[in-house]
């Protein structure tokens, strides 16, 4: 059961949501494995596809799909589970919805990208992100996720909560930002003093495993491929296992993530459908929206003010924000 929020023709925003899928009898009280059934409780599963509760022919069941498991009691004794399966449909924007996407992923780069030119070593995390909301509400964009790290908490944290730790030397900064009910996510980094080589290196293997996932983002293609693309980008980067540290992302829209892309993930990529890949290799991150379309890969959020790194990979060529150096 998926919700989205759209605005009327009057500007305000309205919420509404798809049908759920309810599986007509029960599952067997036997089965277990985040059903609700083994423990008379109600089980809320957000990822099917990769949640280790669940058991293989639950799994089977629900598609992979995210549901709610509710126990079917009879007489103090639990006889089943009538499980509410998620409808989820792919968020295909419309001329007009990629139209407001673009100008939010335009004015969400800027802002983060200006609140980093404005950074100055000694100020904390905490204060750089503030700045940076303070940037965004000029807009009316509401920044629904923040992440901020400085110098080893970037290497510490994949998504670290921003502190009150001061920055010496490195600073990154993630923000998930929001308007319309639209969401945008981007990563920036910024660097006080020459970025030593093997940073700059590691950052650009790590942008260039990142367009790899763009390149094979096409509609048509299973998101799963999509994800076997990265793992062999990682692979011929010489990364072979960071991939596991850290989910890689997928499809984004009216939430964070639509979903997260594993191995058992059943969506495939449709046209005007957003995008989000946030690969990582530990003490950098790669983080831009995109939109599918049948023309390739369109950048959403892209470098507007930070200096930028051309990359062809795949047959695809793409402008993307190299670490500010101040």
């Amino acid at each position: 059961m998926t919700w989205r929020q759209d605005t009327g023709p009057d500007g305000l925003g309205k919420c509404r949501h798809s049908a759920p899928t309810v599986f007509r009898g029960a599952v067997p009280a036997a089965s277990g494995g985040a059903g609700a059934s083994a423990t008379s409780k109600a089980a809320v599963v957000e990822d099917g596809a990769s949640d280790r509760r669940i058991d293989p022919s639950l799994r089977a069941l629900t598609g992979g799909r995210g549901y709610l498991g509710l126990p079917l009691v009879v007489r103090d004794r639990t006889i089943g589970s009538l499980l509410i399966v998620e409808t989820r449909h792919p968020r295909l924007f419309t001329p007009a919805e990629v139209e407001r996407y673009r100008w939010l992923g335009e004015r969400a780069s800027a802002g983060l990208e200006r609140t980093l030119i404005a950074t100055r070593p000694g100020e904390t995390e905490a204060e750089v992100v503030a700045r940076l909301c303070g940037d965004l509400w000029k807009d009316r964009i509401d920044p629904i996720t923040l992440m901020s790290a400085a110098d080893e908490r970037v290497a510490s944290y994949r998504h670290p909560i921003p502190t009150e730790r001061r920055i010496e030397r490195f600073l990154m900064v993630s923000v998930n930002a929001r308007k319309w009910g639209l969401i945008v996510s981007l990563t920036r980094f910024v660097h006080f003093g020459r970025v030593p080589e093997e940073l700059q290196q590691r950052y650009r293997d790590n942008v260039r495993i990142d367009c790899a996932f763009m390149a094979a983002t096409q509609p048509g293609v299973p998101a799963r491929e999509v994800l076997m693309r990265g793992m062999e980008a990682y692979r011929s980067a010489g990364y072979p296992d960071e991939w596991k540290l850290h989910h890689q992302g997928g499809a984004i829209g009216y939430t964070g993530r639509d979903y997260r892309t594993s191995f058992e993930t059943p969506d495939v990529v449709h046209a005007n459908q957003g995008f989000t890949w946030n690969p990582s290799l530990t003490g950098t991150k790669s983080e831009d929206t995109i939109l599918a379309t049948a023309d390739g890969p369109q950048p959403v959020t892209l470098p507007v003010l930070f200096p930028r790194m051309q990359l062809e990979v795949d047959g695809a060529v793409f402008e993307r924000p190299a670490i500010l150096e101040k």
